[in-house]
C-alpha cells in the first residue's frame, strides 16, 4: 500500500502542476488502487504523455504495475497503451494506442491508433489510424487512414486515405487518395483511374424503402409473371 501511496503522490503532484481539470483530478484523488489510478491515466493518455504526467522513467520504475494494467514503454504490444520514445522501434497490433516521440519507429497493424511527433516514423497497414505532427514520416498501406499536420511527410499505397488541412508532402500510389481540406481538393496517383461522382440527392430511409418497394412490385406484376401450361 505504501508503494501505491508514493505513486499516487507523484501523479497528483504532477497533475496539479500541469493544471489538470478538476473532474479528472478528483477522480485521481479518490483512487485507492493502481488499477483505479492507471485507468484514469489511460482515459487521459494523450494529455498524460504530453504533460509528462507519466514518462519512460516512471513507467520503468513502476513497470509491473503499468504492464499489468495495460501501459508499456518502448515494447511491442497487442492492445493496450504504448509510449514510444528515443530511438525505439516497436510494433503495435490489435486495438493498441501509441504515442510516438523523438526518433521512434512504430509499425502499426490491425486497428492500432498512432500519434506521431518530432521525427517519429510510422509504418501503418491494415485499418490503422495515424495522426502525424511536426516532422513525422508516415508510410501507409492497406486501408490505413492518416491525418497530417505541420511538416509531416506521407507515402501512401493500397487503399490508404490521407487528409490534411494544409498542403503536405504526400506521395501516392495504387488506389491511395489525399484530400486537402483547406482547398477542398482530392489528389490521386497519375497512373490510377478513379471515378469521382457528386452526390446530387440525399434520400431518406423511407424514400429508399419506397423506391425498393416500387421496383419489387414492377418485377412481380401479373403481366411479367411466367406461367406454365394452358
Amino acid at each position: 500500500m505504501e508503494r501505491f501511496e508514493e505513486f499516487k503522490d507523484i501523479i497528483l503532484n504532477k497533475a496539479k502542476e500541469e493544471s489538470a481539470c478538476k473532474g479528472q483530478y478528483q477522480r485521481a484523488l479518490k483512487s485507492g488502487t493502481f488499477e483505479d489510478l492507471i485507468s484514469i491515466i489511460k482515459d487521459n493518455f494523450q494529455w498524460s504523455i504530453n504533460h509528462k504526467i507519466i514518462d519512460p522513467i516512471l513507467i520503468k520504475e513502476y513497470k509491473q504495475e503499468f504492464n499489468v494494467n495495460g501501459i508499456w514503454c518502448n515494447e511491442n504490444i497487442c492492445n493496450g497503451f504504448l509510449l514510444a520514445t528515443g530511438n525505439a522501434t516497436v510494433r503495435a497490433y490489435g486495438n493498441a494506442t501509441v504515442e510516438a516521440y523523438g526518433n521512434a519507429t512504430v509499425e502499426a497493424y490491425d486497428n492500432a491508433t498512432v500519434r506521431a511527433y518530432d521525427n517519429a516514423i510510422v509504418e501503418a497497414t491494415g485499418n490503422a489510424t495515424v495522426r502525424a505532427y511536426d516532422n513525422a514520416i508516415v508510410e501507409a498501406t492497406g486501408n490505413a487512414t492518416v491525418e497530417a499536420y505541420g511538416n509531416a511527410t506521407v507515402r501512401a499505397y493500397g487503399n490508404a486515405y490521407i487528409y490534411s488541412y494544409y498542403i503536405i508532402e504526400c506521395k501516392l500510389k495504387d488506389n491511395a487518395v489525399y484530400r486537402l481540406i483547406s482547398e477542398n481538393k482530392i489528389f490521386y496517383p497519375e497512373e490510377t483511374a478513379i471515378n469521382i461522382e457528386k452526390q446530387t440527392t440525399h434520400k431518406t430511409r423511407s424514400q429508399w424503402k419506397e423506391r425498393i418497394s416500387t421496383k419489387t412490385s414492377k418485377c412481380t406484376s401479373p403481366a411479367q409473371k411466367t406461367t406454365s401450361g394452358p
